[in-house]
């Protein structure tokens, strides 16, 4: 009768992740099924690479475990807020508290160690790659323990609290893992000396999840430290009376989502900064894509990151996409506010076109600090380099590679994109309107032609050029309807006057000044050799055709916003 409850808190990990962890599985199956097919039909060129099949074979394994982790760590979510920590009701359940940590670690651990399990054997026996199974097994099972550790305890903290703590324990677990010692116990140990590490590791984690768990069941760190606690908090100093109520809603809107995309953005390029050497170093330390360890274990982390603005550039870029859909998912997560719905919004004493002109402005705001942080700490890097004697400016460092291009369009060019990136980016909107789109257009011819050269006598050849000639087909199309639908929503808030008329004009001159830009970039730059080949390889990227759509998106929350505020006020 001891072990009931325990059976039974397993279990119902399992009821809730159940479904997900299966469709991880099945994804797996799926994945490596039609890279067999791909193969076995000589539709990948680099088959049998070894760097090519390393880094699939990473990917394959990673991106599964890291989605079964999500959805562990997220088991406990609902529709208004993100749950990464235990619930009260998990904290009142009829066991004891190294029981309940030992029972949730076991649950989230065996989970991690199934599902990289299940995609690390097909990659030994498919893709040849040279790192024993229980490698990436025991990597999975010992990162999820951690993440459940740092879930419990900073779960309960603000969103913006608990991205910081993961920030600086991931740069800490960074710097650790690039010490020697570590590496050689990674790169030289066998299984038992990595099991027993994983054992005494695992110990440790549990013990603290022990008295982590313990202090949640008492009232938190609140409930430890008085300074934690709001209500013994001094009187707050009081604030003078809003200029008018537009400014008292955008102080509303900010204290809700001003400072989201900021600290995300931000919390996502030191992320890549971090963990960039750590992807570099697994690939360097492989025997199947080059040892490098005879020039010293310092070698294997090491980057140049001002001989080459790619790295950096791209991670800057990364880093707003990603950081602006994470706040995009927050923002629609909260329902509640964002999506409208509720009363404070319905029932204030503003009228539309106000409430959507203070979200607007908000998040123009928003978007302008992370831009400017982002600027900021590239000119602060390069004046440090600076100072130790090296001659790198901020124009010349972002040329590097396109000195062709004068100066000044290079910088409006990389700075204008990061800005319309995140602004595009932090409007989930955006994203489902596009992605609707495309998908609904593009998806079931390109399926066909490549379902015939998958299993019929369609050649690979001609698979490419039918497909090159429906995607443009198909980008009209879609562009036109990508328009069209701008059109409409800004024909609609201005025939319900629910936005002022200069919004039209604004919407009009800045698609002109974006498909300007696009026209003289793709008219007058003249392609450099050593992006021929690329240019061949991978005709026309991005045409008139999408880009006419496309260039749409930075002007529709102008319209769309208020259309959406007015048909919740009204429905």
């Amino acid at each position: 009768m001891k072990a009931k409850p325990i059976r039974t808190v397993f279990w119902g990990q399992w009821q809730k992740n159940r479904w997900l962890l299966l469709t991880i599985l099945a994804g797996i199956a799926v994945a490596y099924g039609l890279l067999a097919i791909v193969d076995s039909r000589g539709l990948r060129e680099n088959a049998g690479d070894p760097a090519e099949d390393f880094l699939i074979a990473l990917l394959l394994i990673s991106v599964p475990s890291l989605v079964a982790a999500a959805s562990v760590l997220l088991g406990h979510s609902d529709s208004e807020r993100l749950h990464i920590a235990l619930p009260p009701r998990i904290l009142r359940l009829p066991l004891s508290t190294s029981k309940l940590a030992g029972v949730l670690l076991a649950f989230g651990t065996l989970a991690a160690a199934a599902v990289a399990f299940a995609a690390t054997l097909p990659a030994i026996f498919m893709l040849n790659v040279d790192f024993d199974w229980w490698i990436p097994v025991l990597t999975a099972v010992l990162a999820m323990a951690y993440l459940q550790l740092w879930a419990y305890t900073f779960g309960n903290a603000t969103p913006r609290v608990a991205l910081l703590s993961f920030i600086l324990c991931f740069a800490s677990f960074a710097w650790i893992a690039q010490r020697p010692l570590v590496v050689e116990l990674a790169t030289e140990s066998g299984p038992v000396t990595a099991v027993l590490l994983l054992t005494l590791q695992l110990a440790a984690v549990f013990g603290i999840s022990v008295w982590l768990i313990a202090i949640l069941r008492s009232g938190g760190w609140a409930g430890r430290f008085a300074i934690l606690n709001p209500a013994s908090a001094g009187v707050r100093r009081k604030r003078r009376p809003f200029r008018s109520r537009r400014a008292a809603q955008f102080w509303y809107e900010w204290r809700l989502f001003g400072s989201l995309l900021p600290t995300y953005v931000t919390g996502v390029a030191v992320a890549y900064f971090f963990g960039l050497p750590l992807v570099i170093a697994i690939f360097r330390i492989s025997d199947t894509t080059g040892n490098s360890s005879a020039e010293g274990i310092a070698a294997l982390f090491s980057i140049s990151w001002l001989t080459s603005a790619q790295f950096v550039t791209t991670g800057i870029a990364l880093s707003a996409v990603i950081g602006a859909v994470i706040v995009s998912g927050i923002m629609f997560m909260r329902a509640g506010h964002w999506n409208s719905q509720s009363s404070y919004l319905l029932t204030r004493p503003l009228t539309i076109q106000r409430i959507a002109s203070a979200r607007l402005s908000m998040m123009l705001a928003s978007t302008t600090l992370t831009a400017l942080i982002f600027l900021a700490s590239l000119a602060v890097l390069i004046t440090l380099v600076r100072a130790g004697g090296e001659n790198l400016g901020l124009i010349s460092f972002l040329r590097q590679g396109y000195e062709h291009l004068p100066a000044a369009y290079t910088l409006a060019y990389f700075w204008g994109g990061i800005f319309l990136i995140l602004w595009t980016g932090a409007w989930s909107i955006n994203f489902v309107w596009v992605l609707c789109v495309a998908a609904v257009i593009h998806l079931p011819p390109i399926t066909a032609i490549w379902l015939l050269a998958l299993f019929a006598d369609l050649s690979i050849a001609d698979a490419q050029t039918m497909t090159y000639t429906s995607v443009y087909i198909c980008n009209w199309i879609a562009s036109t309807i990508l328009f069209a639908g701008l059109l409409w929503m800004a024909y609609r808030s201005n025939r319900k006057r629910i936005v002022p008329a200069s919004y039209t004009w604004i919407a009009a001159a800045l698609w002109i000044i974006y498909f300007g830009a696009f026209y003289y970039f793709a008219d007058q730059w003249d392609i450099p050799p050593s992006a021929k080949e690329w240019a061949v390889r991978f005709p026309n990227p991005v045409n008139w055709s999408i880009w006419i759509g496309m260039s749409a998106l930075p002007v529709t929350p102008l319209f769309l916003q208020p259309l959406l505020l007015d048909h919740a006020r009204h429905s």
